[in-house]
């Protein structure tokens, strides 16, 4: 998994495990998978921070599986900042629809000799278990919560 206290400078000099995970999957599954939000690791933006909030926080991908369309935020560790949770009501309004609706999946690297299986979760899920997570603040001040699937 991702270390998810590092600072944003060190979370970011690495590869996105999360959303290579998450790529390999679809992949293996035959699903159709459209990048939508910034890539950071390959596409950076400069002065990425002047852009608007919700332009900051584009959905990672929209995902065909043949029988459905996703859009996805995809997360690499269990860390959901403050900021975001307080708007996810609002990037469900933006993002989602009846026939196109928004999922956080989780991708972390399975244990030695498991497979790995992403973790689907409605923004719904994303806030009650965020309301029982553990509380942080990263090195530059930003607030997250460490949310946990056992409770789900």
């Amino acid at each position: 998994m991702a270390n998810g206290s590092n600072t944003y400078a060190e979370r970011n000099s690495g590869v996105n495990q999360g959303e290579v995970l998450f790529e390999e999957y679809c992949a293996k599954r035959g699903y159709q998978l459209h990048r939508l939000g910034f890539d950071e690791k390959h596409n950076s933006v400069a002065r990425f921070s002047n852009l608007n909030f919700f332009l900051r926080n584009l959905p990672d991908y929209v995902v065909d599986t043949g029988s459905e369309v996703r859009v996805v935020q995809v997360k690499g560790s269990p860390n959901i900042k403050h900021t975001e949770y307080d708007n996810i009501p609002l990037f469900m309004s933006y993002y989602s629809s009846k026939q196109a609706v928004l999922q956080y999946v989780f991708c972390f690297n399975p244990q030695p000799g498991s497979e790995f299986k992403p973790i689907w979760v409605y923004p719904e899920t994303v806030m009650s278990l965020y309301d029982k997570g553990i509380p942080g603040v990263w090195s530059d001040g930003v607030k997250y919560r460490k949310i946990s699937f056992d409770q789900k």
